[in-house]
């Protein structure tokens, strides 16, 4: 999975580097330490390039694959899905080498793990099998709610003028029962989603994604999906030190027009941030200057 660097930069691709990018391309708060995190972009916008090139060149993500499969071409990103975030972490091994991981933000066209890129947090047959398990119910609810929607509500053949209110009220009610109903069970499902994203940091501990939210705070769908997460928490298993990361959007813009092709991004606020700070802890941080204005999300897209 780590790669060797796409450029050669001469010198190690780290802090000492003169070409050294000390601008934070990730950040968050480790409420574990009282601190905030951050890693420098380093040299991984020129990886990103280099990795931009490739993809140009193959025109698939399917690059290690003789035969690319049709399903992981980039046709995808220029079509209805629109584009999406892709990462690249320079790292060093603990014996030294210098090389880089690469991710993609989520899944690709429906499909969690390709060859060559880092593979999602959990474990995908337990994910999925909990998706099987948790979304017929809550699709029959919200079935039950569209056709409530699209019925005529019937008056009442009562005489004492109140029947048409009072059959209202009831469907009202009904709705209300169903959509409360769907509300728990979307949010028991996530929390069982969410308990398979077992996070690594730099410290070697480990923890479930919702042990490390803020006191109070609910993580968004696809929290611990984006690029950075799924690059560091790579890089920790293996015992790699993160040098520098940077992410790029690949395709048709988003629909807001807030990602741009083949722009540069640091990791979003609204998802990351929650959890970049206890992922990032243990890392030592380079001397030199620090800013990030994060984004705000990956895409507007799954």
């Amino acid at each position: 999975m780590l790669f060797p660097l796409l450029i050669n930069h001469g010198a190690p691709p780290d802090e000492t580097h003169p070409a050294y990018n000390h601008a934070a391309s990730c950040a968050g708060f480790c409420s574990a330490c009282g601190r905030e995190h951050t890693l420098a972009a380093g040299l991984a916008h020129a990886e990103c390039t280099a990795l931009m090139n490739l993809l140009h060149a193959h025109d698939t993500v399917d690059m290690l694959s003789a035969e690319p499969d049709p399903l992981l071409s980039l046709d995808y990103l220029r079509g209805e899905a629109r584009g999406q975030m892709f990462g690249v972490l320079v790292c060093r091994t603990p014996q030294g080498a210098y090389g880089t991981l690469r991710a993609f933000s989520g899944q690709y066209n429906g499909i969690w793990s390709v060859p060559g890129w880092v593979p999602p947090i959990p474990d995908v047959q337990e994910f999925d099998a909990l998706v099987r398990q948790d979304d017929p119910p809550i699709r029959e609810l919200s079935r039950r709610i569209a056709d409530l929607d699209a019925a005529p509500h019937p008056a009442c053949a009562c005489t004492d003028g109140h029947g048409t209110e009072a059959s209202g009220n009831s469907a009202h009610e009904t709705r209300k029962q169903l959509t409360d109903q769907r509300k728990a069970l979307s949010q028991q499902a996530m929390r069982r989603v969410f308990s398979l994203y077992r996070l690594r940091n730099f410290r070697g501990q480990c923890a479930v994604l919702h042990d490390i939210l803020p006191t109070g705070k609910g993580a968004p769908t696809g929290t611990g999906d984006c690029c950075a997460p799924k690059l560091l928490h790579y890089a920790a298993l293996h015992g790699f030190t993160p040098l520098g990361l940077a992410e790029f959007y690949w395709g048709r813009k988003n629909r807001s027009g807030t990602r741009q092709h083949g722009s540069f991004y640091t990791a979003c606020t609204e998802k990351c941030g929650l959890i970049l700070g206890f992922m990032l802890c243990g890392l030592a941080s380079p001397a030199g200057p620090k800013s990030v204005t994060q984004g705000t999300n990956d895409a507007d897209t799954p």
